[in-house]
């Protein structure tokens, strides 16, 4: 499981599930991020790297990075949009 077909059928739960797949506990921080994921790709129409998503919250890549351990690709299946994995 990954992409949604629909952005809109996304949802913290999905999140949880798909994240726990991967061995992660969701944390408010965690949900954090994927949400500014999301928003950045409805504004964008791109999956945002982590520099991206570090710029937008207004912290440094390596805290996004210690989150999510596999990077822009584990944050954009747990946010449920596509990853291009174009930089």
């Amino acid at each position: 499981m990954g992409e949604l077909d629909y952005i809109e059928d996304w949802s913290e739960d999905l999140a949880r599930s798909l994240a726990t797949e991967d061995g992660i506990a969701l944390t408010d921080r965690h949900m954090a991020i994927l949400k500014a994921a999301r928003d950045f790709y409805q504004e964008n129409m791109i999956d945002p790297t982590i520099r991206d998503i570090a710029k937008r919250m207004g912290v440094e890549k390596r805290e996004v990075n210690a989150l999510f351990p596999d990077g822009a690709k584990q944050i954009a299946k747990l946010a449920g949009i596509e990853y291009t994995g174009c930089v």
